[in-house]
């Protein structure tokens, strides 16, 4: 199936997110999304467990993504235009599928593990861009869980391109990255 949004809002219940919802109650079939002007808004939760969503067309000039927009989606690769601005919190974490990640030039903040817990990310590119980037806490976070002596990574992580125009790196923006399996 796919979606066409022209200026479309999306509503949500914010009450919801902690209620149990989860991936399974959440469209699976949703393959490609294509925007349209007037569209400059990704809104929060928009697109939230879409896990079958592996395409964005974007005709539009978006200039934010919402907090969890496109959280536990089915991407291989996010290139984010140069239109956008900031990006949200958790907009793209969980969703395993996500190989290469490219930041636009128009980027100037990246919120609180925006990218986290991608387990087969294998590229971040910043592309150089004119105003101040600041990436938030856990932005690119690894996935991990507890071994026989601390922490495991599992990350396959193994290229980060930062741009001149990056001004801050918050606590543990790549934390656990390119660790893949490796026990302190």
């Amino acid at each position: 199936y796919m979606l066409h949004v022209f200026g479309a809002q999306v509503q949500y219940d914010p009450n919801k997110l902690s209620a149990g919802i989860t991936g399974d109650t959440y469209p699976m079939t949703l393959k490609q999304i294509t925007l349209s002007n007037p569209v400059t808004v990704i809104p929060d939760v928009a697109f939230l467990y879409c896990k079958g969503l592996e395409t964005l067309v974007n005709d539009a000039e978006v200039t934010s993504i919402g907090n969890y927009a496109f959280l536990n989606t089915g991407f291989v690769e996010v290139e984010i235009p140069d239109t956008v601005t900031t990006i949200g919190v958790m907009a793209y974490a969980q969703s395993t599928k996500i190989e290469k990640v490219v930041i636009g030039a128009g980027v100037t903040e990246i919120k609180q593990q925006a990218f986290a817990l991608l387990e087969s990310l294998q590229s971040v590119v910043f592309k150089e861009g004119e105003n101040d980037l600041v990436i938030g806490d856990e932005a690119f976070l690894g996935r991990f869980e507890e071994g026989y002596r601390g922490y495991v990574g599992r990350s396959y992580l193994g290229e980060i391109k930062l741009s001149n125009n990056v001004v801050s790196i918050g606590a543990m923006a790549f934390g656990f990255a390119g660790t893949y399996g490796e026990d302190p």
